[in-house]
């Protein structure tokens, strides 16, 4: 996250937790002992745009395996045809997509003859994606034990290209399933905010003294331990 994103999520943390505190303890000292909630809120942002980075990774590295799979038969050397690759990532992303300055990078590095896996194998690490990394499998494999380096990268392509599809279509399945649980996770606080604009005085039995703070914090805890396991519930990995 950049810095301008860094800002906006915390100050929607902020919101969101004076928010919170308004609601369950109606007091300013309420609203400041919550304010820690704004920490929470910028972490799941940060995972959040994390996950939203990654997945556009994941659509680029689909992109430029068909392609260096393509140049590949078409008979470029490795190093060219991850070049050619590159270029036509660059066409579909733009010059300053991730893949294609790393792919620029890995044709550059097996110039100066350092091997292709290894290659691979740091720009897996410096992604966290999985699929970059059997890659780099794949040509380790091929290099130690031989083979059709074209037809095993074919048939690695289209494994994972089954592999995407079918988590597409998990995405696909869950999508109405988390709109469903975001609203859920809103409905107890637009209940609460409709009752205190409504009719105050009936909830005002639980803003006073200590059993009222007690079944409110009870309350918000049971709310926070229910987001927490939607979330978990919804997070399908594929």
């Amino acid at each position: 996250m950049g810095p301008g994103e860094v800002l906006a999520a915390f100050a929607q943390g902020i919101l969101l937790s004076m928010l919170l505190g308004w609601l369950f303890y109606r007091s300013i000292l309420g609203m400041i002992l919550l304010l820690p909630l704004s920490l929470l809120v910028l972490g799941r942002m940060g995972r959040k745009k994390k996950e939203e980075r990654m997945a556009l990774l994941e659509r680029q590295f689909r992109d430029g395996l068909q392609a260096l799979s393509t140049a590949l038969c078409a008979g470029y050397s490795v190093e060219n045809a991850f070049y050619e690759a590159g270029r036509e990532l660059a066409q579909i992303y733009g010059k300053d997509a991730i893949l294609v300055i790393e792919f620029a990078m890995v044709s550059r590095q097996i110039q100066i003859n350092r091997p292709v896996e290894a290659a691979l194998a740091d720009l897996a690490e410096r992604s966290g994606l999985e699929d970059i990394r059997q890659l780099a499998e794949v040509f380790a494999i091929v290099k130690r034990n031989g083979g059709p380096l074209v037809q095993i990268l074919k048939s690695t392509a289209q494994a994972m290209e089954e592999k995407w599809r079918t988590r597409e279509e998990i995405h696909t399945i869950m999508a109405s399933r988390r709109l469903e649980q975001r609203i859920m996770s809103v409905m107890p606080i637009a209940i609460i905010g409709y009752v205190n604009l409504g009719n105050a005085e009936f909830t005002a039995v639980l803003y006073e003294g200590l059993r009222g703070r007690i079944i409110m914090t009870a309350a918000l805890g049971i709310y926070g331990l229910a987001l927490w396991l939607g979330e978990r519930i919804m997070d399908v990995q594929v």
